[in-house]
């Protein structure tokens, strides 16, 4: 599945900085849907949490798993006994159950800026001053699902968001579709974070210039 990235010139942003920190993607592929959405916190901060469709999946296999055993165990109360129907339905409960929590270990972490305290957290990783935040970083990647690089196969739009170190090191934030949402979000950590957003994602497939990176 190759990617393709828009080549960057980062001199128009106007700061050394971003002429020295790398515009390839720290996690290549993406996602072809929003896993994560910005959120002002009760504290005044903000926070990157789990859209609606990263937790529908693990609820909607967790429940269907404990549906399952209900009836079941209902049945076998009832004095129904134990069947070929009973071994599957508890076959089906037990693998709905390792899917759904399989896709609750999957969800993403929730990327917590604490403006009243002046840190950033994430999951249990040490909280980082917000002080050390130097920029947003925003790339476009077009992922393709085999190797032909034919215009017309199927193929989607992922956008990474990074934070930009005052050392010139990356941290992750979001890979996900939905430019245009992603932008304004992007735009509205910046200005209450008071740092600038290097936007390198415009023209993704539009046929300029681009390096292919195998994933």
């Amino acid at each position: 599945m190759p990617l393709i990235v828009r080549d960057v010139d980062p001199a128009r942003f106007n700061d050394p900085l971003a002429m020295r920190v790398s515009w390839q993607p720290m996690q290549p592929g993406g996602a072809n849907h929003r896993r994560l959405r910005l959120r002002w916190q009760a504290d005044g901060g903000l926070a990157f949490r789990p859209a609606f469709v990263a937790n529908a999946a693990p609820i909607l296999f967790l429940g269907w798993s404990c549906l399952l055993l209900l009836v079941l165990l209902f049945t076998v109360v009832d004095g129904g006994g134990i069947g070929i129907g009973e071994v599957v339905a508890a076959a089906c409960a037990l693998l709905f159950l390792l899917i759904g929590l399989w896709f609750w270990r999957a969800r993403p972490i929730s990327h917590h800026f604490d403006v009243a305290v002046g840190v950033y957290r994430y999951g249990r990783a040490t909280p980082l001053p917000l002080a050390n935040i130097h920029a947003l970083q925003m790339i476009g990647q077009e992922v393709r699902p085999n190797l032909a690089l034919d215009i017309n196969q199927r193929h989607f739009h992922s956008y990474e968001l990074n934070l930009v170190l005052s050392d010139g090191t990356r941290r992750p934030l979001v890979n996900q579709s939905g430019v245009d949402r992603l932008r304004l979000e992007a735009g509205e950590l910046a200005a209450a974070l008071g740092v600038p957003l290097w936007d390198g994602s415009q023209g993704v497939g539009d046929g300029g210039t681009s390096y292919v990176f195998p994933v």
